[in-house]
């Protein structure tokens, strides 16, 4: 409650001049001899105690700073019967610096706990970053993680709508109403949100209130739930893919973790946000250049499909209508004859006759097989398979992976041979296991690591396949080990395009679902698929 501004009483002159003062005969003195001794801004004003009416004898005041010469405070004192000396003038000075060293302490205690924990929280999108292979999923983790981390009471994550790129939509958000998420929304220039995106720059402030371009468009929904009762601290910016900026993300009041901690944002909360922001623009155009692959592996397929149609339809004349039309002429002319009763018409004629139509009809026949083949396998056709047939061929082709890094499999066949058989594409249903196959064992980096296998009907409709794989730790590194998904934010992994072409496949193809968990010691996949 006791406050002094700069300049004013002699508590607030050490505060202006960050000088020691030593006065006195401080009941001697007046405005006028303190004036000319100290110069024309200082002045005596009784503000420490309440109701004083004796002038204290002695004033003595050090300013308390670091090494560095950053002001922190005042250290002073006054005596009513004695003189402060020269000597305690000494003392108090040397008190202030052990203060100002431990306020330093205190300080740089603070700031280096917070950079561990930016670091803490950059090493984690480091690794777990690009283990999503949806937005959604991307951003949810993102704003949940960098609330806690910059505790903040509210983040939100606004990017462009897709069909209209001049509005803002709310895609993911921490400690806001969850009905707000892909509801709420922006025009770009409108408000804070659409600044930001619309001129591309960082807005950090104390209080929003304060600012002339904030709106409050969702102001009194948002604060219903927070504990100040209001939005007031904010730090804003924007997410920028290549040149173009996509969107937007938020943070809203400060919530301090020491009594000394700001309430505010800070420069540092800012620079380290901001590479965070660009860690995860790095990993949204990942996304997108996937889904561009993904769409063009899946039109590859197509297009293989319709280059066996196109091909079979090419040498349908010569493997299968030629053989057709000589049988077709044999037949006519036996008829011919049969009909005329023509009686040069022998046995060994009539045999020649119908081995012409027989061979003429099983090349017709070959050709038919042979381009069915053809066209199965660039083309693909389904047929009923059991999924156990499916995971050995897949098994099989990894075996060499496997042996290498002597990882242990645990399957149950006495339950896969209860599972029915499925109406699949082999070749395709095949890539997609052992796509997934690769993911699930990418992560293991130990020999003798484990994966566990498990098939299950459920809900009496659905076939229900796990793939679980976990490192072992205990076991020695062995070489050349494959790199996690996340350990290089700027490649596209071949596990990830694996991932969103398997997805497509069996969301596509079979109206079914794929999700994959990273654990911390290896991969959990999942895969649902309607038996009808």
């Amino acid at each position: 409650t006791v406050r002094y501004k700069s300049g004013e009483g002699l508590t607030g002159w050490v505060l202006k001049h960050k000088e020691k003062l030593l006065i006195q005969n401080l009941d001697e003195q007046t405005d006028e001899s303190l004036k000319k001794k100290f110069g024309s801004d200082i002045n005596w004003k009784s503000k420490f105690v309440e109701g004083e009416t004796k002038k204290a004898k002695s004033f003595i005041a050090v300013p308390i700073m670091s090494k560095n010469r950053k002001f922190y405070g005042v250290l002073r004192s006054s005596a009513v019967d004695t003189n402060f000396t020269y000597n305690q003038l000494e003392i108090f000075t040397n008190i202030a610096d052990y203060i100002g060293i431990a306020i330093e302490n205190s300080y740089l205690y603070l700031k280096e706990h917070k950079k561990a924990d930016y670091f803490k929280l950059l090493t984690e999108f480091g690794t777990k970053l690009h283990s999503h292979y949806r937005l959604d999923d991307l951003i949810k983790f993102v704003a949940q993680e960098v609330a806690m981390t910059f505790s903040a009471e509210t983040c939100e994550i606004y990017l462009r709508d897709e069909k209209n790129p001049n509005i803002l939509i709310l895609r993911a958000g921490y400690g806001i109403p969850q009905e707000l998420i892909n509801s709420a929304t922006h025009f770009i220039g409108e408000g804070l949100t659409g600044t930001i995106v619309k001129e591309n720059r960082i807005i950090r402030l104390k209080n929003v209130l304060n600012y002339p371009k904030y709106k409050g468009k969702y102001r009194s929904r948002m604060k219903e739930n927070l504990k100040y009762g209001d939005r007031l601290a904010f730090l804003g910016i924007p997410i920028v893919v290549k040149t173009d900026v996509i969107g937007c993300i938020k943070l809203y009041n400060k919530i301090p973790r020491f009594s000394s901690s700001e309430t505010y944002f800070t420069t540092d909360d800012e620079n380290y946000l901001d590479i965070l922001v660009y860690m995860l623009s790095i990993a949204i155009e990942n996304l997108q250049y996937l889904s561009s692959m993904q769409t063009s592996a899946i039109q590859i397929i197509k297009t293989q499909r319709l280059t066996a149609l196109g091909t079979m339809a090419m040498r349908l004349p010569n493997e299968i209508t030629n053989s057709l039309t000589t049988a077709h002429l044999a037949v006519k002319n036996l008829q011919k004859k049969i009909v005329k009763g023509c009686a040069n018409f022998d046995s060994s004629e009539l045999s020649e006759k119908l081995g012409l139509i027989d061979s003429s009809l099983k090349e017709a026949a070959d050709g038919v097989k042979t381009l069915q083949e053809f066209s199965t396998k660039a083309g693909f056709l389904k047929i009923k398979k059991t999924f156990q047939e499916i995971i050995d061929e897949a098994l099989l082709y990894l075996s060499d992976e496997i042996l290498h890094k002597k990882i242990n499999i645990y399957r149950d066949r006495t339950k896969e041979i209860e599972i029915p058989e499925i109406l699949v594409e082999p070749n395709e249903m095949i890539e997609v296991v052992i796509n997934l196959l690769i993911i699930a064992i990418s992560p293991l980096k130990h020999y003798k690591s484990h994966l566990f296998m498990d098939l299950s009907i459920i809900e009496n409709c659905c076939l229900y396949m796990e793939i679980h794989s976990v490192d072992n730790l205990s076991e020695v590194v062995f070489e050349n080990s494959q790199k996690n998904l996340g350990d290089n934010e700027d490649i596209v992994t071949p596990q990830q395009f694996m991932f969103n072409v398997s997805e497509e496949i069996i969301s596509n193809n079979y109206k079914g679902k794929i999700i994959s968990t990273a654990l911390n010691d290896g991969m959990l996949i999942t895969v649902t698929i309607p038996l009808n």
